[in-house]
């Protein structure tokens, strides 16, 4: 039988992402108040084009303050975990993909919060760090790898019969 689960979770806010989000708002202010302070006093000709670039640097300060917002979509698909990263949920990189069956470690992070020293580290969460779970396997592309992540119970279980028993802690 073919498995098939998809979960996404949303990452909450933290004290970084609060701090870009008022840094571009402040910038945008700034920027937007320079251009028709200096096209209304210094240089009225240029005031339709500073005023086109304002609402270019509007845009960009809208664009840039959503894509603060990522989410993490899980894939299991028969034992293999796809995991992406959707940025302001019009771009989408897939960060990697692993069998279940290669995990030489699993469990949850408060058992092992270090992960291995000298490992690629995959962090997926939605940052609730009681809900976390760590799995710990060679990768072709980032080599000894932990990944830190948030599945829910049916993701569990969906990959429970693929981990190898030496690997569950």
């Amino acid at each position: 039988m073919d498995t098939f689960i998809e979960q996404i979770v949303t990452k909450q806010f933290g004290t970084k992402e609060k701090v870009k989000r008022g840094m571009i708002i402040i910038g945008a202010v700034l920027i937007v108040a320079l251009l028709v302070s200096v096209s209304f006093i210094i240089i009225p000709a240029i005031l339709p084009l500073a005023l086109m670039v304002s609402v270019g640097v509007v845009y960009g300060a809208y664009y840039l303050f959503t894509g603060v917002s990522v989410e993490y979509e899980y894939i299991v698909t028969n034992g293999e975990i796809d995991i992406d990263k959707i940025i302001a949920k019009r771009k989408r990189v897939r960060l990697l993909t692993v069998k279940a069956s290669k995990f030489t470690s699993f469990g949850k992070v408060a058992d092992n919060p270090a992960c291995g020293d000298g490992m690629t580290r995959v962090v997926a969460t939605d940052g609730f760090e009681e809900d976390d779970y760590y799995a710990e396997f060679p990768h072709d592309k980032y080599g000894d790898t932990c990944l830190v992540f948030s599945p829910d119970e049916k993701v569990l279980e969906a990959i429970e019969g693929y981990i190898p028993r030496m690997a569950r802690k």
